[in-house]
C-alpha cells in the first residue's frame, strides 16, 4: 500500500541564490525516498562500505566530489604567473563571491539601486562586470594591448 504524503517544510530564513539548488535537489531526494510503515528508521552512510559514517569519508567524497568538477579549471589558474591577488580575485569570480550589487542584494544587504557604477546602464553582477559593461571593456582593452595579446571581444562585434 502506497503512502501518499506530503511534507510541510519551514525554514527559519529564507535561502540565498547560491543555496537553492542545494534546496531543490533536497526536495528530489526527499521525494524519491520510500517509507516503509513496517521498517524501523536507520541511518546509512553510503559512501562508506560499512554504512557507517567517519569523518574521512565525509572528507574523501567531499573533496572528490569538488575536485572532478572543478579540478582542471582551478589547476590553470593557482599555476598562472599572475599575482596572488588576482588569482584570488578570478577564484572569487569562479565562485560568484565578488561583492558585487547582485550578490550584496541577495545576501539581505542594503544597496542603493545596483547599477553599475562604471555604465550606468545595467545591474551589476560578476557577467555583467566582466563580459557586458562597455566601460569595463575598455578597461580590459587597455590591458589586452599593455600585454601584447589581441584578443576580440564577442560582445564588441558588429
Amino acid at each position: 500500500m502506497k503512502m501518499n504524503l506530503v511534507w510541510k517544510l519551514s525554514w527559519r530564513r529564507t535561502w540565498f541564490e547560491w543555496e537553492k539548488p542545494m534546496l531543490e535537489d533536497f526536495h528530489i531526494q526527499v521525494a524519491q525516498s520510500v517509507i516503509h510503515k513496517d521498517k524501523q528508521d536507520v541511518w546509512v552512510w553510503k559512501d562508506d562500505k560499512s554504512g557507517c559514517y567517519d569523518v574521512n569519508s565525509a572528507y574523501t567524497k567531499l573533496n572528490n566530489d569538488i575536485l572532478r568538477e572543478e579540478w582542471e579549471e582551478y589547476t590553470k589558474l593557482w599555476n598562472t604567473k599572475a599575482l596572488p591577488t588576482a588569482q584570488i580575485c578570478v577564484w572569487r569570480a569562479l565562485q560568484d563571491r565578488l561583492t558585487t550589487y547582485e550578490n550584496l542584494q541577495n545576501r539581505g544587504i542594503l544597496v542603493n539601486n545596483g547599477i553599475c557604477v562604471f555604465c550606468s546602464i545595467q545591474v551589476e553582477t560578476n557577467n555583467h562586470l566582466f563580459l557586458n559593461c562597455v566601460v569595463v571593456a575598455r578597461i580590459w582593452k587597455l590591458c589586452d594591448k599593455w600585454a601584447g595579446i589581441q584578443f576580440v571581444n564577442h560582445s564588441m562585434i558588429k
